[in-house]
């Protein structure tokens, strides 16, 4: 198999080709997913509702504290312009009117004004947080809004705050010309919240099913056991027959490894359990297979370590050293003298400060004879070489049955070859490749 160059005109991709484009969300099984799940949703985004819309409830209803009181009274100011029309470049806009309420000047005066009319003793801080005024749209027209715990001392205060807008906070600005009540604070009414306990449960609701939906599908997409046979087909070509949670994984087992026709083949059959990933313990997923399926499943299995734990490293076979041209293309290579001296010798002479094609070519084919002897001496059925793809063409062209050609044995990132040999003749000197197949 090629695993990719790192020389000049290599692709540099990785082994696997990942089609994710072709990979869709399998939106029915989601559906059904969903729809066992049913009892387990209903009851969340229940809970949910109710944590919300009660909480919603309990705080404004059952937790609120005495409606307050409001009286307003609106004024009309009179501004020094000799045209109506003028009122827009000198009057007072609503935050300047909550300045002026607020500020120690009035609280003075309004304290005084109470205490003349035998109001209530209420402080500067208590006053400046009872009082807020407005502006509607004329210009003319603010109103200012007293609220209080009690409807008394509501009107007292709307009353001194009416004695001060038209007395001396009147004369204090020069702006103003004058100011009169138009619609005086005499009846103070209950402020009644608005509260809407029946939109607080739907909203509640709403969120709940959308987060509860939100944490089962993130959740049913990580499950391995569902997604991941599938995944592996879309994205890799790979049959997978489950996991070792699986319900289907012993019949799919029996499916691919029995014989047509004989139900009890599969027993019979020497099946050897062989992981691919580095660290995985193949006796354990043996033992994880007989767990599940009982006495039924101990036939003749086999548990083999991985490749991966033990790989044979061969220096012989590794990629041809490009010297300078190592990592570089063919748009930093074109203007570079010696690689123009390289390409007009037809790749003959070798690379600067690298290595040549026929001394490359050597180098592998003594490190394949040398592999293939170790193998042959060990018994060894079966081995697979992870090379770079200049090694297979060269492997390939020296031991080939057929002559082809250097560059007829190229592949690209993750493609190779699959090749036979017979042993006897391959001790007896006659080493050739047989049955040469495109993987």
């Amino acid at each position: 198999m090629n695993k990719g160059s790192g020389g000049a005109g290599g692709e540099g991709r990785g082994i696997w080709k990942g089609y994710y484009g072709e990979e869709p969300f399998d939106l029915r099984l989601a559906v059904l997913r969903l729809f066992c799940r049913l009892p387990f949703l209903a009851g969340a985004v229940l809970l949910g509702t109710l944590l919300l819309g009660g909480g919603y409830y309990v705080k404004n209803v059952l937790l609120r504290e005495e409606n307050p009181y409001a009286v307003t009274s609106v004024f009309r100011v009179e501004y020094h312009v000799e045209e109506e029309k003028d009122v827009g470049t000198v009057f007072i806009n609503e935050a300047s009117w909550n300045t002026y309420i607020h500020s120690e000047m009035f609280l003075e005066w309004m304290e005084a004004c109470l205490k003349e009319q035998g109001g209530p003793e209420t402080g500067a801080q208590v006053l400046q947080e009872m009082l807020r005024a407005n502006l509607a749209t004329d210009l003319r027209l603010p109103s200012v809004t007293v609220t209080g715990p009690s409807p008394e001392e509501c009107v007292a205060v709307a009353q001194a705050v009416e004695t001060v807008m038209t007395g001396e906070l009147a004369r204090q600005i020069r702006e103003i010309a004058s100011v009169m009540v138009v619609d005086p604070g005499d009846q103070a009414l209950e402020v009644v919240p608005d509260v809407r306990v029946g939109r607080a449960v739907a909203l509640g609701a709403v969120l709940s099913c959308f987060a509860v939906l939100t944490a089962v599908l993130l959740k049913e997409a990580g499950d391995d056991s569902i997604w991941l046979p599938s995944s592996l087909g879309r994205r890799y070509g790979l049959n997978c027959v489950g996991t070792l949670e699986s319900r289907e994984l012993w019949e799919n087992l029996r499916y691919h490894f029995g014989c047509p026709g004989q139900e009890d083949s599969f027993w019979e059959r020497r099946i050897a359990v062989c992981p691919v990933q580095e660290g995985l313990d193949s006796a354990g997923v043996l033992e994880g297979l007989w767990r599940a399926w009982g006495q039924e499943g101990q036939c003749c299995w086999t548990a083999l370590p991985s490749p991966q734990g033990s790989p044979q490293v061969c220096r012989e076979l590794r990629e041809c050293d490009f010297g300078m041209f190592e990592n570089k293309n063919y748009e930093e290579l074109k203007d570079h003298p010696d690689y123009q001296r390289w390409l007009d010798s037809g790749g003959k002479i070798p690379f600067p400060e690298g290595e040549g094609m026929d001394a490359f070519c050597e180098r592998c084919v003594k490190g394949f004879c040398n592999m293939t002897g170790r193998f042959i001496e060990e018994g060894c059925r079966t081995a697979a070489f992870v090379v770079h793809g200049g090694t297979i063409m060269a492997v390939l062209d020296r031991f080939a049955h057929h002559e082809e050609g250097f560059y007829h044995w190229q592949v690209k990132n993750g493609e190779g070859f699959r090749v036979k040999l017979d042993e006897e003749q391959w001790r007896r000197g006659v080493r050739r490749l047989t049955e040469i197949e495109r993987l």
